[in-house]
């Protein structure tokens, strides 16, 4: 019922939307109510180094405050489990904390992640610039960075949602070596918190 209600506030508050400015105050509504996220995703990663795109899919569930699991069933199983401030990555049943420059790109990446789905990384004024423009059917934030280590890893930042509903669609990093990983979500399943 929490959840009907929050998607029929959401969608008729939503469905206003009409400048970027009431984009950014309804992407950032919705977000600060989201209590858990469940959704699959497919990840394609393109590079110089490679003759054609690497692919890749899984699941993603968040639960508030910072409770992340991203498992990848595709083309190897294992999972990022993010929570308490560490990153654990586990793999055939073995769990291994990612410490030090250990992962330092994955541990950025679930940072964002979980600022997109909460929405701290929208409002993050001292690490980036940000931009909310409407395109047809999305609303796309670009996420410029400004602190120079996350520069060494990233160009920009796009997230899109959709207009309607404000349910993400997908998390783009344009890395700094050139490379670019897109991550669309699909079969979004949402908690709200009152």
């Amino acid at each position: 019922m929490i959840l009907l209600c929050g998607l029929l506030t959401a969608a008729s508050a939503f469905a206003r939307v009409q400048t970027p400015e009431q984009a950014k105050g309804a992407v950032l509504a919705f977000c600060g109510k989201v209590a858990a996220v469940h959704c699959d995703f497919r990840q394609e990663k393109t590079s110089a180094l490679l003759k054609e795109p690497a692919v890749s899919s899984g699941s993603l569930s968040y639960r508030k405050p910072d409770r992340l699991v991203w498992a990848y069933s595709t083309p190897e199983a294992f999972a990022l489990v993010a929570e308490e401030g560490r990153l654990f990555l586990e793999k055939a049943g073995e769990r291994k904390a990612l410490e030090g420059n250990q992962g330092k790109m994955l541990r950025e990446m679930t940072r964002m992640i979980v600022g997109s789905i909460d929405g701290r990384l929208l409002t993050d004024e001292k690490a980036f610039t940000s931009e909310f423009t409407l395109s047809g059917g999305e609303i796309v934030v670009t996420l410029i960075p400004k602190k120079q280590n996350l520069r060494s890893l990233w160009k920009r930042l796009e997230l899109t949602f959709d207009r309607d509903s404000l349910q993400a669609r997908s998390f783009t990093m344009h890395e700094a070596s050139g490379d670019q990983t897109c991550i669309r979500f699909t079969h979004l399943c949402y908690e709200f918190s009152e």
